[in-house]
């Protein structure tokens, strides 16, 4: 898989030695293309430090490649679930 496509919208400084949640979603996955959108925020949700959009490719003749969904929001396949994904560090 690569990146095609990565567009970050950086919304405010990020303290150092802060703690931050990452949290990441599948908009949609359709053939070989996997749309994301992430943020990352304060463990309450107050503050946004960044947003993302982004869209990845499965190349040709890989095994995952086809195995999205048609249309609509977070299908199954190649790995990807709908749903978020949140990291804690």
């Amino acid at each position: 898989m690569f990146t095609a496509r990565l567009e970050v919208d950086y919304k405010a400084p990020l303290p150092a030695e802060s703690t931050i949640v990452c949290s990441a979603k599948v908009e949609s996955f359709e053939g070989r293309k996997l749309w994301l959108s992430a943020s990352v925020a304060d463990p309450q949700g107050e503050t946004v430090y960044a947003r993302s959009k982004s869209l990845f490719v499965i190349p040709r003749g890989d095994p995952g490649a086809g195995e999205g969904t048609g249309g609509g929001a977070a299908g199954g396949g190649g790995g990807a679930s709908g749903g978020e994904a949140r990291a804690e560090n």
